[in-house]
């Protein structure tokens, strides 16, 4: 193990201490360079950014999911989507797990982490897996997104748009998770 050693300088007794720390400290700067990363959705106008790779995954099957899903009603996406993975939202206040801008056409969704965490504490959805939220949480937004893109849904009432965002998003869940998000109404 001199190799490493000599990397970090002179040898010595504490030569494999720097040659861990630094071997550390390079997996930590990878991992953040991933975190950080960018991935553009197959298929669909649809990007993924600040991700893990599994978060980046899961979302782009959601996005394709509700992208294809408007499609076969006629509803096409007129311009591209980016969705950014975030510890915290730009909301003011609320519990909210993922937003949509409609001036800069910006998605927002926590990280399946953060989703986890806060579904923990969230009595008005008890039982619910936090993967299968997080997905349906982004296909709820991209709704939004591709919703808001469209001139004849330009004068429809925010209710008519939270109506299909939320069907779509409890249409794309598992039914253990449709259940237990129904489950209290």
């Amino acid at each position: 193990m001199t190799y490493p050693t000599r990397l970090l300088g002179r040898r010595s007794q504490f030569g494999a201490v720097r040659a861990a720390v630094a071997a550390f400290a390079i997996s930590q700067l990878g991992a953040s360079i991933s975190h950080a990363s960018s991935l553009q959705c197959q298929g669909i106008p649809v990007s993924v950014r600040g991700h893990l790779a599994s978060e980046g995954d899961t979302i782009c099957r959601a996005a394709t999911h509700v992208v294809r899903l408007l499609q076969s009603c006629g509803i096409e996406a007129r311009s591209a989507l980016k969705i950014e993975i975030v510890q915290e939202l730009v909301l003011p206040e609320g519990r909210a797990y993922g937003c949509f801008d409609r001036s800069t056409e910006v998605i927002q969704l926590l990280t399946l982490d953060r989703c986890a965490e806060r579904l923990k504490s969230d009595d008005s959805r008890p039982g619910l897996d936090a993967t299968d939220y997080f997905r349906s949480i982004a296909v709820h937004e991209v709704a939004h997104g591709i919703l808001s893109q469209q001139e004849s849904a330009a004068d429809l009432p925010l209710i008519a748009h939270e109506y299909l965002a939320y069907a779509l998003q409890i249409d794309s869940m598992t039914p253990s998770s449709r259940q237990a998000l129904l489950k209290p109404l």
